[in-house]
């Protein structure tokens, strides 16, 4: 395996070893912490207190987990193809290379930033919270509608790129208005509905990217992989069956 293949299995190994596991221990504790919210004031819980805000550090970090490994998929396609085809043949040349990892860098700086934001209560830092949650989501989208990224567009409503898109805002929204979530009953309701959409992403994100895996050749494979008819489903020399 070269390096480009080493890159390539980067954003499935992360999303396997780490985010996941992340994922089951955010949908426990919101679990236990909505049932710690509805059992009556004057009875004695076993869970704990600090339930509540174990749950909002580790989806502060699933958040940033999701949206690291989201940039390293969709950059994948972007640097490998510079890297194929040199600076002469990549659609505008080096200056377009910079100007994407400018944006590839700056993706990371801002959801690095909203990780790091504290605020105290609801009013605190509404402006920080709201433009670095912007910057992130403008980062991922822009770069993810490059033409060197493959996005499934002729079956949409199962593509990995689009649910990894939607799920990527909904994870950034919920780490932008923490502090409302916390504090305001409404606000706890859209998350919860919000969250319930997310988790079916994450499930389809699962099975989507284990289908995405199978359709990806290694780097020395892929002259001959491209040169089959992929709508009639045969390769050169293959009779058709």
């Amino acid at each position: 395996m070269k390096f480009l293949d080493w890159w390539a299995i980067l954003h499935p190994a992360i999303a396997v070893v780490v985010i996941y596991p992340i994922l089951g221990v955010v949908l426990r504790q919101a679990w236990l912490t909505r049932q710690r919210r509805l059992s009556p004031s004057d009875a004695k819980s076993k869970i704990p207190v600090s339930v509540g805000q174990e749950h909002s550090q580790a989806g502060r970090w699933l958040t940033t987990g999701v949206v690291i490994v989201s940039l390293l998929g969709i950059g994948y396609p972007i640097f490998s193809k510079f890297v194929e085809v040199g600076a002469a043949e990549f659609t505008g040349g080096t200056a377009r290379l910079v100007a994407l990892i400018l944006a590839w860098v700056g993706s990371l700086v801002a959801i690095a930033t909203l990780f790091l934001i504290r605020p105290k209560t609801p009013r605190d830092l509404r402006l920080p919270r709201a433009l670095f949650a912007i910057l992130t989501g403008f980062g991922v989208v822009a770069l993810g509608q490059q033409p060197e990224v493959f996005k499934r567009d002729y079956e949409a409503l199962v593509s990995h790129y689009y649910y990894g898109i939607i799920l990527v805002l909904l994870m950034i929204f919920a780490l932008a208005t923490l502090p409302e979530i916390q504090r305001f009953p409404r606000w706890r309701i859209l998350h919860i509905v919000l969250n319930i959409a997310a988790a079916a992403l994450f499930l389809g994100q699962g099975v989507t990217g284990a289908r995405d895996l199978l359709e990806i050749p290694l780097s020395w494979q892929k002259p001959t992989i491209y040169q089959c008819d992929f709508q009639n489903l045969v390769c050169p020399g293959q009779p058709p069956t």
